[in-house]
C-alpha cells in the first residue's frame, strides 16, 4: 500500500515517463486493493482525497483523473 501511495504522490509531481490516464488509474485501483485487503480503505481513500487536494493547488498531472476515481 505504500508503494502505490508513493507511485500515486511521485506522477501527482510529475515523475514518470509517458504516462497515460490509464497507468495512473491502474496504480490508483492497485493502491485501493491493497488498502481493501489491510482493511484501511477508507482511510486510504480519505489520504489519497487530502493528497488530490493538495495536487489540484498546483494543477498537478492527473490529479483530475485520480479525482475521478476516488469519486466513484
Amino acid at each position: 500500500m505504500q508503494v502505490g501511495r508513493l507511485a500515486i504522490q511521485r506522477i501527482l509531481e510529475g515523475n514518470g515517463y509517458e504516462l497515460t490516464a490509464s497507468d495512473v488509474i491502474d496504480a490508483y485501483d492497485r493502491f485501493m486493493a491493497a488498502a481493501e485487503r489491510l482493511g484501511e480503505a477508507a482511510s486510504a481513500r480519505n489520504d489519497m482525497l487530502a493528497m488530490l487536494a493538495k495536487a489540484q493547488q498546483t494543477a498537478a498531472p492527473f490529479s483530475d483523473t485520480l479525482t475521478r476515481q476516488c469519486s466513484r
